[in-house]
């Protein structure tokens, strides 16, 4: 796409892009609900009292979107350039 633009003149050159590798395929398979109550559940024990909040929310978070961990940690919120 940004080849395309490039040849269009709305561009000068095109910017490298940082595209994160991601494995192929599923690994393992998506958690039951049973299993992700547990560790919600043991959010305090594993990580103490302060960051237990922040743990289940990003719990939540993952389990609600269903994204990975892996795919959760490649998520990027940047300004558009100006």
């Amino acid at each position: 796409m940004a080849n395309w633009v490039r040849k269009q003149k709305l561009l000068h050159e095109v910017p490298e892009f940082m595209i994160p590798k991601l494995q192929k395929g599923m690994r393992g398979r998506p958690i039951t609900l049973e299993q992700f109550e547990r560790i919600h559940d043991k959010a305090v024990d594993v990580m103490g009292s302060e960051a237990a909040d922040s743990w289940r929310f990003y719990l939540m978070g993952l389990w609600t979107s269903g994204l990975s961990l892996e795919e959760s940690l490649t998520l990027r919120w940047d300004p558009a350039p100006d």
